[in-house]
Parts: C-alpha cells; sequence; structure tokens
C-alpha cells in the first residue's frame, strides 16, 4: 500500500484482495487496512477476503465483496451529507461490469428515458459512485445472482427499493423488441420478474405529478414493468 501511495498519490481509495496463498498464511488484511486508513488520514481501504478456496461457486466470492462495500464503505459514509444535489429520479446501475460496453448503452438508454443515474456498479464505476449509491431512489439490477445482497441490504438499512432489468433479453425478432419494451426490460418471458415491494411504491411516486406523454413519466414503465404481477 505504501508503494500504491507512491506511484498513485492522487489514488482514492485502495482494495486489497487476498487470494490462496494469503488466506494460508494468515495475514491479517483488515487489521493492516484499518492501519493504513489512519496514517493516510482515513482514506478508504477496503480489505476482500476473496480466496478461491472459500466456495465451490462464483457466487460466493460475489457476495463476499458485497459485504466488503457494505462494511468498509457504506458504513465509513453514514452521518455524511451527501456530496450532490439528490432529485427523486436518482437511480444506481447495479450488477454491470461493461464487458461489453452494455453499461453505457443502458446508462444513455436510462437517462433519456428522463432519470439521472448517480452512479453504476461496477464497470466503469468509481469509488465515489459506490459511496453514493446509498442516496439512490431505485437501484437497477442487471445481475441477480452477483448483487442481489448489496440490493437487499440497501432496502433494508437505507430505504432504496430495487428492480430487476436487462435492455438485451434475447428475442425472437427485433422489431418486436422495440414495438414492446416490456419484453426488453425483463429477464425472460419465462423467468419470474423479481423486485423489491418498494418498487411500485417509487412508479406511483415518481408518475403522481408528470405530466402525461413526457420524459419523466415514460420512465416509469421500467419499474412497472418489471414489478411482480404487473
Amino acid at each position: 500500500m505504501d508503494e500504491i501511495e507512491e506511484l498513485f498519490p492522487l489514488n482514492k481509495g485502495i482494495t486489497v484482495q487476498s487470494e490462496c496463498p494469503i488466506g494460508l498464511i494468515g495475514d491479517d488484511i483488515e487489521a493492516v487496512s484499518k492501519a493504513k486508513s489512519k496514517q493516510y488520514n482515513g482514506k478508504t481501504i477496503v480489505p476482500v477476503r476473496c480466496e478461491g478456496f472459500r466456495g465451490v461457486s462464483q457466487s460466493l466470492g460475489h457476495h463476499l465483496a458485497n459485504d466488503a462495500i457494505r462494511d468498509w464503505v457504506f458504513d465509513k459514509q453514514e452521518g455524511k451529507p451527501a456530496r450532490f444535489e439528490s432529485t427523486p429520479y436518482d437511480i444506481a446501475i447495479i450488477g454491470d461490469y461493461n464487458i461489453g460496453g452494455d453499461a453505457w448503452s443502458s446508462r444513455i438508454l436510462l437517462e433519456e428515458m428522463g432519470l439521472r443515474v448517480i452512479a453504476q456498479w461496477s464497470g466503469d464505476g468509481s469509488l465515489a459512485e459506490l459511496e453514493a449509491t446509498p442516496k439512490a431512489k431505485l437501484n437497477v439490477l442487471h445481475c441477480y445472482r452477483s448483487m442481489n445482497y448489496i440490493s437487499r441490504h440497501m432496502e433494508e438499512k437505507y430505504g432504496v427499493p430495487w428492480v430487476e432489468y436487462n435492455f438485451f433479453v434475447q428475442v425472437k425478432s427485433p422489431n418486436r423488441c422495440v414495438r414492446s419494451p416490456v419484453i426488453s426490460t425483463t429477464r425472460s418471458r419465462k423467468t419470474p420478474r423479481r423486485s423489491s415491494p418498494g418498487t411500485r411504491r417509487w412508479s406511483r411516486e415518481r408518475s403522481r405529478n408528470i405530466a402525461p406523454g413526457s420524459k419523466a413519466r415514460r420512465s416509469c414503465c421500467l419499474s412497472v414493468a418489471c414489478a411482480p404481477g404487473m
């Protein structure tokens, strides 16, 4: 970490990700992270216990990473004011890794609908966006398996509802996807739609005082389309 500070003096935070040898040796990465955070004037340092032997599936690694963000990023921001002016249309894209540039496309589409994306996890994201996420009014969840843990935590602790979405679901006819946006915002026609109980409430509140036909009103279709039973 000292070397990181020397080579990249403008960094805003550091992650310490332990692999199998570190886990076998037993290095206390949490204690070192706390000590170095104090030494670097309170800089955010996130230790992640992600050794490969911790589980038989990739999903456990996601869970551990979610917990690390919860304990070392969110908890550190509690009681601090937001660094931006909040609006009723602030959302966060969760579980999109921008592997093929799809996070950029999703962000453009959501903003064209009248929503304001204040964070995206974790492809092309930043520490500042991670810290801002609990201030969002809705989390839109792209990869349910990897990020449902942190989405449920944010709803329970911060009251942020979540909804699963996918703009890139495969359909037989591309024209059908254009004509029917509901299909393009669900996982598939056969898979049950998943969202939190607060999603419909968020949709109603956003659309109540918006002029019919406006971009902001059309944006509410995202949450309504993905809500269970709708």
